[in-house]
């Protein structure tokens, strides 16, 4: 892979782990409004990405998001699948053969921008894009003002976990959480907190990357 691809290829599988080490976690949550499979659906996405990771040393930065992005859809049953795997899709036209700060903040605001066209909701909606839209925001803030990437990353996923915190008193207005229920639960949106899960999986592996340089 080259240079950059490796970097990003280490985010996506750290992104993997923090999934999957918490998948009972998101079962519990989703099981609140959903069917409870979001944590399982998302394990057995990632797998398929890993696979497609291994399969091809040869991938840029672009490749290994598309590569991610097609793995999720094609293994992940339902709209978070979709909805992911064309988060993944978009960033990968949206940026070049690279890893720094503006990639990430490209990365984070095309994909965020793909699955409120996609999906239709918006903060305050109770879904992903309570912990996406804020990630993206402060990341580009903090891109204009040039700091490292795993400073963005560390904010970014800081600010996706308020963001999917402040959804336990939201009530669903998209998808089939809208039609379970009028009420708000008590307990975080399961997309919303696998979208932290990921985020800060990536801010922990770029500060450690950037320890052990």
């Amino acid at each position: 892979m080259s240079e950059a691809g490796l970097c990003w290829a280490r985010l996506i599988r750290a992104g993997a782990g923090g999934v999957g080490n918490r998948v009972d976690e998101l079962t519990a949550l989703d099981s609140v409004v959903g069917d409870g499979d979001h944590g399982v659906n998302l394990v057995a996405g990632f797998k398929d990405v890993l696979a497609r990771l291994d399969a091809d040393h040869t991938m840029t930065a672009p490749q290994v998001l598309r590569a991610t992005g097609d793995g999720l859809q094609e293994s992940m049953a339902g709209a978070a699948g979709l909805l992911l795997g064309r988060f993944f899709v978009v960033a990968s036209k949206a940026i070049e053969d690279r890893f720094d700060s503006e990639t990430v903040s490209a990365v984070l605001s095309s994909g965020t921008a793909e699955i409120v066209k996609r999906g239709g909701a918006g903060v305050g909606d109770r879904s992903m894009v309570d912990a996406l839209a804020p990630a993206a925001t402060r990341a580009r803030e903090l891109t204009e003002s040039g700091v490292s990437v795993a400073e963005i990353l560390a904010s970014a996923a800081d600010e996706a976990r308020k963001g999917a915190d402040s959804t336990a008193v939201l009530v669903p207005r998209v998808g089939r959480a809208a039609r379970a229920t009028q009420t708000s639960t008590g307990k975080p949106d399961a997309g919303a907190s696998s979208i932290a899960l990921i985020l800060e999986a990536w801010a922990n592996e770029e500060a450690r990357r950037t320890t052990d340089v």
